[in-house]
């Protein structure tokens, strides 16, 4: 999800040299017609949308959720209550209800990776950014329960973290972070919350 943004270009890039079969989703579905990749529009913060997406693949081994939303730069006492539901729908809705169209496929076929984009303001809140803070500290707890709920049947879920991505150089590291997460090696690595950059 979230294929369309900077982050989501170069990691689509990086699975599409892997060899994989993409379905590359954000709200538009925009994107150059490419061998192997399929692109979808869908508003993965309702749960039709996330259900289009979801049934727009016949299988689907791996969820990389990127899609999300940035706001900030005011106290919590000043912070509209629209920014903060806002936040919540873009960074914790859409991947709870994503989530929740594809788990009972992947749990039926006992294999599936799951990896969401949090942030490192999920374990160290930043003054200023309460709703964005709160948005990604939940995001990190539902990664977890999913990964204690399903790991006995073949899925994992983790989550990175980074700092912030302003660099492709940057965004290239979370993408080989994310092949290592859905690869073999990497099986029984679930639950993990992992720190990227500095």
């Amino acid at each position: 999800t979230g294929a369309r943004g900077t982050l989501g270009r170069v990691v689509t890039e990086a699975f599409w040299k892997s060899g994989a079969l993409i379905l590359a989703v954000d709200r538009h579905g925009q994107g150059e017609p490419r061998e192997r990749i399929r692109r979808v529009a869908a508003d993965l913060t309702t749960l039709e949308g996330a259900a289009q997406a979801a049934a727009a693949a016949q299988r689907i081994d791996v969820v990389l959720h990127l899609a999300g939303g940035y706001a900030g730069g005011v106290p919590t006492g000043e912070t509209d209550p629209a920014t903060f539901d806002h936040l919540l729908q873009l960074n914790l809705r859409s991947a709870f209800l994503l989530f929740h169209a594809v788990l009972p496929k992947m749990a039926e076929r006992g294999h599936g990776r799951l990896i969401a984009v949090g942030s490192q303001a999920a374990s160290r809140a930043v003054a200023g950014l309460s709703a964005y803070n709160a948005s990604k500290a939940a995001l990190r707890a539902l990664v977890e329960t999913v990964a204690n709920e399903y790991r006995e049947q073949g899925i994992t879920a983790n989550i990175v973290l980074p700092v912030t991505i302003d660099t492709p150089a940057k965004a290239q590291e979370i993408a080989e972070l994310m092949l290592y997460l859905t690869s073999d090696a990497a099986a029984n690595v679930t639950g993990a919350a992992i720190p990227i950059g500095s």
